[in-house]
C-alpha cells in the first residue's frame, strides 16, 4: 500500500497551482471546442487506436489494443488544447511504440485517466510538448519507461502508478520545470524516477520503492551513479525532491534510495524517508555534496557522504 506523505505549505501551494492550471486548461479547451465546431451532447468517442489532430474533447469508450506495428503508437495527439478522458479503460499493446504519444505540437493537453491502465508498450506515455497535465492512471509492464517526458516543459504528472516497467518508472530527458507528484513507483527494472540532463524539475509526495537500481536518480548514466554517461549530456541542476519514501519494501533490491551524480548541482532533497537500500539510502557522488542540499530528512540509515546531511 502506498505511504505518501502530505506536503506542508509548499505542497498546498503546488496543489493549488495544479488545480488552477487544470481549470484554466479545461476552460480554454471548452472555448476552443465550441468556437471551432458545433457543440454536441457527448465528446467524440474513441474505440480504436487513432490520431487526434483537432483541439477539443475526446473520450475513450472501450479498451484499446495496438498491434505489433513498427512505430505504431496507439493514441497520438498532434493538436494543442486537447482534453482526453481515458474513462477507466485499458490501453494495451504488443509493440515497442507508445501507448499515448503527445507530440511537440500538442501543447496544453489534459489527459484524465480515471483509473486507466496503459501497458505492454515501449513507453506507456510519452510527452514531447509543453504544459501537459496527466493524472489518475497506471503505467505497467512497458519495455522501456512507464512515462517519458522527452524535452517536455511544465508538465504536471500526478496521482499515478508506474510499476514493473522494464527500465524506468518515469524518465525526464532534457526537460525543465516539470512536476511529478503523488506517484507510486514500484518494482521497475532500473530507476523509479530518472532525471537525465534536466533541470528545474520537482518530484514530491512520492512512494518510490524496490526499483532495481535506484529510487530517484539525478544523473546521466545508464549503469548507475559514478559510472560514465553515453555522449555529452547537460548537467541536471536545481531539481527539487521533497516529502516522500525511497525504500525497499520486498525482496527486490534497490541499490540507492536517492542518488545524485557527479557535477549535478543545487538539487535540494527535503523531508525524505529512506531505508533498506543497499549500499546507500542517500548517495551523492560529489565528495563535498557540491551545492546539493540534504536536510530535514525523516529516517535515514546509510548515507554517503555523511557530511551532506544538514
Amino acid at each position: 500500500m502506498s505511504r505518501l506523505h502530505e506536503s506542508t505549505g509548499l505542497g498546498r501551494i503546488v496543489n493549488f497551482i495544479r488545480r488552477a492550471t487544470r481549470l484554466l486548461l479545461t476552460i480554454g479547451a471548452v472555448w476552443i471546442a465550441v468556437g471551432t465546431r458545433a457543440a454536441s451532447a457527448q465528446p467524440p468517442s474513441i474505440t480504436s487506436c487513432t490520431k487526434i489532430t483537432k483541439p477539443g474533447f475526446y473520450q475513450v469508450d472501450s479498451d484499446l489494443f495496438a498491434e505489433a506495428t513498427p512505430g505504431g503508437d496507439c493514441l497520438v495527439i498532434t493538436a494543442p488544447n486537447v482534453v482526453l478522458n481515458l474513462n477507466t479503460h485499458t490501453i494495451s499493446g504488443n509493440t515497442d511504440a507508445d501507448g499515448i504519444h503527445v507530440k511537440p505540437t500538442a501543447s496544453g493537453v489534459f489527459i484524465e485517466g480515471e483509473g486507466a491502465t496503459i501497458e505492454k508498450f515501449g513507453e506507456g506515455i510519452e510527452i514531447d510538448a509543453a504544459n501537459a497535465l496527466v493524472d489518475n492512471f497506471t503505467v505497467t509492464a512497458n519495455s522501456d519507461a512507464g512515462v517519458l517526458l522527452n524535452r517536455a516543459q511544465r508538465a504536471d504528472i500526478s496521482f499515478f502508478s508506474a510499476t514493473s516497467n522494464l527500465n524506468d518508472g518515469v524518465r525526464i530527458a532534457r526537460g525543465a520545470q516539470n512536476l511529478l507528484q503523488s506517484g507510486t513507483i514500484l518494482d521497475n527494472g532500473r530507476y523509479g524516477v530518472w532525471i537525465d540532463g534536466s533541470s528545474h524539475n520537482s518530484v514530491g509526495n512520492f512512494d518510490v520503492e524496490s526499483n532495481g537500481m535506484g529510487g530517484i536518480y539525478i544523473g546521466c548514466s545508464l549503469a548507475g551513479p559514478g559510472l560514465p554517461c553515453i555522449g555529452k549530456v547537460p548537467e541536471s541542476n536545481f531539481n527539487y525532491v521533497f516529502s516522500g519514501i525511497a525504500s525497499v519494501s520486498n525482496s527486490v533490491p534497490q541499490q540507492y534510495g536517492i542518488a545524485i551524480d557527479l557535477h549535478d548541482n543545487y538539487n535540494p532533497v527535503v523531508n525524505v524517508e529512506a531505508s533498506g537500500n543497499k549500499p546507500w539510502d542517500l548517495f551523492d557522488v560529489n565528495p563535498d555534496c557540491a551545492g546539493n542540499s540534504w536536510f530535514a530528512e525523516i529516517t535515514l540509515l546509510n548515507v554517503q557522504p555523511s557530511v551532506c546531511i544538514k
